[in-house]
């Protein structure tokens, strides 16, 4: 199982960046930041997924979710802690 830790916690989502794919500017999904050619794709920034919060809780806690990305077949562990930005929900910037 994967561990990843939260971005952002609000009383109805948790936000996270994906660590395994990457988004360019258009919109479309890449597995990797890279270029075939090894080059770093400089306009490809971390996806970020969501997840409903049905605990409606802003504390540390664990949840075992599946995950959003098609690039992981599973569940993943998202780890809300102290680094997890707590945000309202109805402002939620990145």
């Amino acid at each position: 199982m994967t561990e990843i830790i939260a971005s952002k916690v609000s009383e109805k989502k948790i936000y996270y960046k994906c660590p395994f794919c990457w988004t360019n500017q258009k919109g479309r999904q890449f597995n990797s930041k890279y270029f075939k050619n090894g080059k770093e794709a400089v306009g490809r920034f971390p996806t970020i997924h969501h997840h409903g919060n049905e605990t409606q809780k802003l504390d540390n806690f664990t949840t075992s979710r599946s995950s959003h990305c098609s690039f992981v077949k599973g569940n993943i562990d998202l780890i809300i802690n102290d680094s997890t930005k707590r945000v309202d929900d109805l402002i939620v910037y990145f």
